[in-house]
Order: C-alpha cells, then structure tokens, then sequence
C-alpha cells in the first residue's frame, strides 16, 4: 500500500536447472486466475528462466499465451542475464499504463536487478444508471398476450433475415418494453 492506493504483487521463481513442465503452465494459470479475482491492480514479477527472447522457443509461446490468455503482458525488453537472453519477468494487465523497467547489472548475480515503476490505482469505475420496476405490479396476462404477438417470438418474422434485419426486430420491439404489462407502474 502507498497512501491510498494498493496492488498485489506475486514474486515466482521457477529454477532453471528443471526442465518446463506442463504443471508449471497449468500451476501458473491457475495463478493468474486467483488474482484476477483481486479488486487491486496486480503485477507479477520473478524469474521464471524462460527464455523469452526466442520467440520461437515452444516455452516461450506458451507461456506469453498464457499471460495472453489473461490480458497480460511482460514489460521486460532487454537481457536480464549475464550470458544473455530474457529469464526475468514483469508482467501487468493490459488494461493499466506499461510500466518502465530498467534491467541494471550490480554484479552481484548471474541475473540483473529490474526496477521498475508500476502504477498502483486504476480508472475509476463507470456507473449507469438503471430503471428497476417491482415485478409484483407486473400484469402478467398484458405482458404474455404482448410477448405472443411479438415479432420477437415469431419465427416466421425473423428466420430467414440477414444479422441487421434481425437488429432491427429486436430494437422495435424494445422500444415497445417499456409500455408492455406495466401499465400500474412509472418507469
């Protein structure tokens, strides 16, 4: 958390020296899909010793499908090991601003350090208003004599039409749902 704003951040490591398996695709989605549930942004970072500068490399496919799959993408562009080649990741949604990574050798480690500036807050949600009416004032004769004389459920009217045909039936007889069977009630 800073101030108001908050996020979560999943740190993974996937040794190298074991070879990818399908566990670690299927144990990575299944990852991704608990965070998704969270309500704050969500960044994940790690070495995952994947090589993701080989974008032919099947590993490499599979595992930017996956983020893919989950509309998320790694903002890593440049080596992060000594001997070359993108091990390390820092993946975000693609629905947030692309965060700015710096891959930095303090020679240390046989991998670099990334640092990175990851926004913490997103948009603020759209509301829209909705009409709700109380299904109890609801004339269910006047709304089942309406709903069988609606070109809606008339197969005849609408069978053989092209998509914008069938557009236009449905947009007429919605502008008619406001009226049909709710006679006691005010939108």
């Amino acid at each position: 958390m800073s101030g108001t704003s908050s996020c979560s951040v999943a740190v993974i490591y996937r040794p190298g020296s074991v070879a990818v398996s399908t566990a670690f695709y299927r144990e990575l989605a299944d990852v991704l899909d608990c965070l998704a549930t969270y309500a704050e942004p969500v960044s994940v970072v790690g070495d995952l010793n994947v090589r993701l500068d080989r974008l032919d490399d099947s590993s490499s496919v599979q595992l930017v499908d996956v983020l893919a799959d989950r509309g998320l993408s790694n903002h890593v562009t440049t080596p992060t090991h000594n001997l070359g080649g993108m091990l390390d990741v820092v993946v975000t949604p693609d629905d947030l601003p692309t965060p700015s990574v710096d891959v930095i050798d303090i020679g240390l480690s046989d991998h670099h350090l990334l640092q990175c500036s990851v926004p913490m807050s997103r948009p603020p949600p759209v509301y829209r208003s909705v009409d709700v009416r109380q299904w109890r004032l609801l004339d269910r004769d006047a709304f089942h004599a309406a709903l069988s004389s609606s070109l809606l459920c008339n197969s005849n009217a609408w069978s053989n039409n092209d998509a914008d045909d069938m557009a236009l039936v449905y947009t007429n007889a919605k502008s008619r749902r406001y009226s049909i069977g709710w006679s006691q009630c005010v939108p």
